[in-house]
């Protein structure tokens, strides 16, 4: 295993190029030669976020949907019924879960988007690199391999 620069739970950054990881095992490396561009810029850390905060919203709606329910039953009827404990727990679930993932789809962070030579595109998270104070160091390593294909929008 070859020692990085810097190193994530996503992807590490040695002297030969960008290596992506999986419980700190390289699986694929794009090598400095062929990227095309990189840019640094904020934007949204989770890929796909658009699905899980659809996801999150559809939940949070059917919570808050079966509280409803919950109340007319309660308030509104005027015969006296039973209710299980179970149906009294459905609808915190959901708001749990769906709240949680509205809040993981509109996190914002330091993000690098990179080009290879093919158009192939993908994004990594600096979250880590910054929550550690390592993204001041990162930049002039990554400056010094790729040079003018670098942009940074911070």
């Amino acid at each position: 295993m070859s020692s990085y620069h810097f190193e994530t739970s996503e992807f590490g950054i040695s002297d030969t190029g960008i290596h992506y990881l999986r419980s700190r095992f390289n699986y694929k490396t794009v090598p400095y030669t062929e990227i095309h561009s990189v840019r640094i810029e904020r934007g949204k850390d989770m890929n796909n976020w658009m699905i899980v905060l659809s996801l999150g919203i559809a939940a949070v709606a059917f919570g808050l949907y079966y509280l409803y329910r919950l109340y007319v039953f309660f308030f509104e009827i005027s015969e006296s019924r039973t209710i299980s404990l179970e149906q009294m727990i459905i609808p915190v679930i959901p708001l749990l879960v769906g709240g949680y993932c509205i809040y993981g789809a509109t996190r914002n962070s330091i993000v690098i988007r990179f080009t290879d030579g093919q158009g192939k595109r993908d994004k990594l998270s600096l979250r880590e690199l910054q929550k550690n104070n390592q993204l001041e160091e990162f930049l002039p390593i990554l400056q010094q391999h790729l040079g003018t294909r670098l942009t940074s929008d911070l």
